[in-house]
């Protein structure tokens, strides 16, 4: 995992002291680790992905409340629409991972996908992340116009 070779505490558990503390006390830094991040259930990896798709969903509808009031030239208040899309972005999270733990029956059926599906999707998750981001910088560059 990429975390594992990053991480200045697991750099450490690579000098022999402390390997043969951690091997004498029966204590493995790196499954730890991968058990956090990796844990189907409960894991870090849940808590980023919700974070993520919040995120690029409020930014695409930030995006679009900027260029609508922007180009129709419509004042507004807009710290109500941010805390409106704020709630939004986190109910179509809820609602696509969280809700009835959703995401354990698509973790089932992504480990029987062949690596070219894995990569296809892969690839389409980055370029909307990129779309997303443009949009976003794109909107704000019509609003200080």
């Amino acid at each position: 995992m990429f975390n594992n070779k990053v991480n200045p505490v697991l750099i450490l558990y690579k000098l022999p002291y402390f390997r043969k503390k951690h091997k004498k006390k029966n204590f493995d830094p790196v499954k730890i680790q991968n058990d956090l991040w990796m844990n189907k259930k409960n894991g870090i990896n849940l808590w980023v992905s919700e974070v993520v798709l919040g995120s690029v969903v409020f930014s695409v509808f930030l995006s679009f409340y900027f260029i609508i009031t922007r180009t129709f030239n419509i004042n507004g208040k807009p710290w109500l629409f941010v805390i409106f899309f704020i709630t939004i972005s986190t109910f179509i999270t809820f609602q696509n991972v969280s809700k009835n733990d959703k995401y354990l029956i698509h973790f089932k059926e992504f480990e029987h996908w062949s690596k070219s599906k894995k990569r296809k999707y892969m690839l389409f998750s980055i370029f909307t992340i990129i779309c997303s981001t443009a949009l976003f910088f794109s909107s704000i560059l019509i609003s200080f116009n």
